[in-house]
């Protein structure tokens, strides 16, 4: 039987494999589909498409990043057409943003192909085995510990 530290390493080998193919399809799609966006202009569009209109407050803690960080992601995705601001009637000093028309069409297919891809995953394990995968990730997604993101 292996050691933890062995079976820790077989972990990290198959892990740095998955996220490298679940990279290239991603690239693939963004480059083809999504207009040639950054890393974080990608996780800013996902994170708008799932969530809604966010102020950019909550897009930085989203994004792991301060507000003017992910204030530069704004512009970027604007400039491209993906999203809009909006300042608050409440207070004009909140800036909400969100996707466009264009932007949510985008979504929406780009979340499509997430969908296949996650399905065919699926596909190539028995319904025991897709069971104990979700239950896997569930709980190795509650084991992280949540990480603050940086202040202006």
């Amino acid at each position: 039987m292996s050691t933890i530290e062995e079976k820790a390493q077989l972990l990290i080998a198959y892990m740095e494999t998955v996220i490298d193919r679940a990279g290239r399809w991603q690239n693939d799609v963004n480059k083809h589909r999504m207009g040639h966006l950054s890393r974080n202009e990608m996780d800013a569009f996902i994170q708008l498409g799932r969530k809604g209109e966010l102020t950019m407050g909550e897009l930085a803690d989203k994004l792991l990043l301060s507000v003017s960080g992910a204030t530069v992601i704004a512009d970027k995705l604007e400039e491209k057409g993906l999203v809009v601001r909006r300042r608050s009637l409440d207070d004009r000093r909140v800036v909400r943003v969100g996707l466009t028309g264009e932007g949510a069409k985008s979504y929406d297919e780009f979340h499509q192909m997430v969908l296949t891809f996650a399905t065919a995953i699926l596909q190539s394990l028995d319904e025991n085995e897709q069971n104990l995968l979700l239950a896997l990730h569930r709980k190795i997604s509650d084991s992280f510990p949540v990480v603050e993101r940086k202040k202006d």
